[in-house]
């Protein structure tokens, strides 16, 4: 090997190690989503303002359309009132590049996609924006 090959080595190898690290310290996302709609993260406020970004907060806040002030927490479910069961789940959770992830959940019984999109802020998962896939809400049958 020539000196040239041996550099252009060596530049693959520190990039090769710096993402594995990057990787490694990078917490789950997928993990992060799940953890957040299963166990209902979002509708602790506390949660909210730590992983929210302020834009989101802002959007979550306008779309409070009750009396005071609060956060639209419904914006990470199915958007339904009532379902046929108490089911509560993620079914699936695909990257979809750029930080944007798309979630497919079960809220009481009904099935729904949502979009959020993350990154990370200080060695924190940050929530940058939640938006519907699509507004196709559907039961699922009971048995």
């Amino acid at each position: 090997m020539n000196d040239m090959q041996m550099k252009r080595i060596a530049a693959v190898s520190v990039i090769a190690c710096a993402l594995a690290v990057a990787c490694r310290q990078c917490p789950d996302e997928m993990g992060f989503i799940r953890d957040m709609y299963e166990k209902c993260l979002y509708e602790d406020y506390d949660f909210l303002e730590q992983h929210c970004s302020v834009s989101l907060l802002k959007k979550l806040s306008e779309a409070y359309d009750y009396e005071g002030e609060g956060y639209a927490v419904w914006e990470f479910r199915s958007g339904a009132q009532d379902g046929p069961s108490n089911e509560h789940a993620v079914i699936s959770i695909e990257d979809e590049g750029d930080g944007w992830y798309r979630y497919k959940a079960i809220d009481m019984g009904i099935s729904f996609t949502k979009k959020i999109k993350i990154s990370h802020e200080g060695g924190a998962i940050m929530i940058e924006d939640i938006a519907d896939d699509h507004k196709l809400i559907v039961p699922l049958p009971s048995g």
